[in-house]
């Protein structure tokens, strides 16, 4: 999108809409480093942690259950 000029700060400042901003993601490629970036992401945020694992842990015994 830097060729056209724009950049996500457009979005937050009101300078183009959020439908503009929709079809601009929708229209980059299937290989493109964004689709790669959110799907990294969300599998790293579907994955439970060793930490949250042990909070979880503790928070259950801590209860007597």
């Amino acid at each position: 999108m830097a060729y056209q000029g724009i950049d996500l700060l457009d979005a937050f400042r009101g300078r183009i809409s959020a439908r503009k901003l929709y079809v601009l993601l929708k229209a980059l490629p299937a290989d493109a480093p964004l689709w790669g970036a959110i799907k990294a992401a969300e599998e790293a945020a579907l994955k439970p942690q060793a930490d949250q694992i042990r909070d979880r842990t503790k928070y259950w015994a801590d209860r007597g259950n």
